[in-house]
């Protein structure tokens, strides 16, 4: 037995239907792609538009980079030099690594190894009381110096 007149019908019509479906979600996602493209090229055309603003608003994060650099940097440099239980020698070196450094360098190595000597030194057995808190504040502090300098790079 064969499909009946009317149950042709209906699956024609089903047919239809579907590929009507498939043809409306094409159709949508076509326009929805053609949205986001507009919405991208207004956003560039916006932002090169708008480009002198932008880097006033940048100079003025890199500024306030700079002064916390220069602030903490400063500290640091204290810490050392107000620092019991380090040798002279050891002040005097870091010191000078911390005043060579500048915010704009494009890497990070004198401050990790800086980082890495202070942690050494944190290590070696002394038993006087605070000479490990003291020397894991002064690597806490290079650490947010590094930050501070990877916070930088974004705003160059």
């Amino acid at each position: 037995m064969g499909e009946s007149r009317l149950e042709r019908e209906q699956r024609h019509l089903n047919e239809d239907h579907a590929a009507r479906q498939k043809e409306s979600k094409r159709t949508i996602g076509l326009i929805q792609s053609e949205a986001r493209i507009n919405r991208t090229t207004a956003d560039i055309e916006a932002a090169a538009t708008a480009g002198s603003a932008e880097p006033r608003a940048s100079s003025a994060e890199f500024r306030r980079l700079g002064v916390e650099w220069m602030v903490k940097k400063t500290s640091t440099m204290a810490e050392i030099d107000n620092n019991p239980y380090l040798s002279a020698d050891l002040k005097i070196a870091w010191c000078g690594t911390l005043q060579q450094t500048t915010l704009t360098d494009s890497d990070d190595d004198d401050l990790t190894s800086l980082r890495g000597k202070i942690l050494l030194e944190a290590i070696k057995y002394d038993p006087r009381p605070g000479r490990l808190n003291s020397l894991m504040a002064l690597t806490n502090s290079i650490t947010t110096l590094i930050e501070t300098r990877t916070q930088a790079r974004a705003e160059m």
